[in-house]
């Protein structure tokens, strides 16, 4: 992989459990960004389909970028003006990971 590629800036997100209140109730969860770093954005594809007597449509892309420590499936990417769920991270030789992704939203 060429890092003249890495053209779209990603930043990596974390689910961030909610504290808990002066009444002991759970605050709403937020997200803190955890990385952020240049990646080349590969393929992006999409599907629609019937389910629970509705049509549901999917976006998926994939972000190559270097290796970044500790990302996790139940984090996410915000990157062209979007939420992406990570689905899957594949590792890239030594250096470079990919990062498989759905847009948040999407069933």
């Amino acid at each position: 992989m060429k890092r003249g590629k890495l053209d779209t800036l990603i930043k990596v997100q974390r689910e961030i459990a909610g504290a808990r209140n002066a009444l002991n109730e759970p605050e709403p969860s937020s997200w803190g960004d955890i990385a952020e770093a240049l990646a080349e954005h590969v393929q992006m594809g999409g599907r629609e389909y019937l389910a629970n007597h509705a049509i549901t449509s999917e976006r998926r892309a994939v972000f190559r970028t270097d290796r970044l420590s500790d990302v996790r499936v139940s984090d996410r990417v915000v990157a062209l003006a979007q939420a992406w769920n990570i689905t899957e991270v594949r590792p890239l030789g030594r250096r470079f990971i990919e990062l498989h992704c759905k847009a948040e939203g999407s069933a």
